[in-house]
């Protein structure tokens, strides 16, 4: 399903939305969604969830986030309380698990810059027991999950100079097409085929390696698979 020039904004993001839900994420009827994203992100994060509730969704949760919120907790928290584990995020992880739950992340940074002037310690500060709980669910083989770059002007601005947005979709759509074109990375320019969604599922396949989210911005778990070998 290429993107083409005569494509309605709404026909994109349903083709775009459908890809995420359906290849990346593998959402089956009955499955429990949920979808993290920024606000920035609203448009396609209202699309994946209409997208996953047409796969046969039994329900989809949103978990949004927010650049100045997130901004305004690290300045005023100190580095105790953001290392603290939240019990209820915690069983909430576990509790999703159980019910053999399904995780799409969307990525993709509207103001690349706006932690600049943040503690370097704090910006990278996170819940162990969290990000354990989070591992231990995929491990366990209790957790699809998909990470995927969303478009957004930000994005746009820091890899074209511009908020060039038909660039990037394009962008995106040669990288889908795995033509071997320069995909930009959520956040930063290269080439990179990190704007494909990331799958992985442990009866299916596992991740090659890991790597450390940019928790500058969305306050992640400290790491994610990124390259996952799953046979359709």
């Amino acid at each position: 399903m290429p993107y083409h020039a005569g494509m309605t904004d709404n026909d994109r993001l349903e083709r775009f939305a459908d890809l995420v839900v359906r290849v990346g994420a593998n959402v089956q009827p009955g499955s429990f969604v949920l979808l993290r994203s920024d606000i920035a992100h609203l448009e396609i994060a209202r699309a994946v969830v209409e997208r996953a509730y047409v796969a046969g969704a039994a329900w989809v949760e949103v978990d949004w986030s927010d650049g100045p919120i997130r901004r305004s907790q690290l300045t005023h928290t100190d580095i105790e309380r953001l290392t603290r584990a939240r019990p209820w995020v915690v069983e909430r992880t576990k509790a999703w698990a159980a019910e053999r739950g399904v995780s799409i992340t969307l990525v993709g940074d509207p103001d690349p810059h706006l932690l600049d002037d943040v503690d370097p310690a704090k910006v990278a500060a996170f819940g162990v027991e969290e990000a354990r709980a989070y591992r231990e669910a995929v491990l366990e083989q209790q957790l699809r999950w998909t990470v995927v770059a969303a478009p957004n002007p930000g994005w746009a601005a820091e890899v074209f100079g511009e908020p060039d947005m038909e660039r990037l979709w394009d962008q995106l759509a040669g990288a889908r097409r795995g033509a071997g074109r320069a995909s930009p990375r959520a956040g930063r320019a290269g080439p990179d085929r990190g704007a494909l969604p990331q799958r992985g599922y442990g009866s299916d396949g596992w991740a090659r390696a890991e790597r450390p989210v940019d928790r500058r911005r969305h306050g992640r778990p400290g790491w994610r698979h990124v390259h996952a070998e799953h046979p359709d």
